[in-house]
């Protein structure tokens, strides 16, 4: 359900593991979370994360990001899947 995606934002806060990331890691869709610790611990380097004092406004900058900067998606995508 999820490739083909631009991007998953989950911005769960009260996460146990956190699926639906390694889910779309693993098919290759850049990844907006980190607001519970298991996603943050989980995408280690391949999520862009959100700042828990301004969820919504670091949301947004991280999807303006992915637009800006076309390479992102492909680095992010294959930092997920080998992670």
């Amino acid at each position: 359900m999820l490739g083909g995606a631009s991007a998953l934002v989950y911005p769960s806060v009260a996460e146990g593991f956190g699926l639906p990331v390694l889910e779309a890691m693993a098919v290759g869709v850049p990844v907006i979370t980190g607001l519970a610790p298991a996603t943050t611990e989980l995408g280690d380097g391949a999520v862009l994360t959100i700042d828990g004092a301004d969820p919504v406004g670091s949301i947004a900058a991280a999807l303006r990001r992915l637009s800006a900067e076309p390479g992102l998606a492909d680095e992010l995508a294959r930092r997920g899947r080998r992670r």
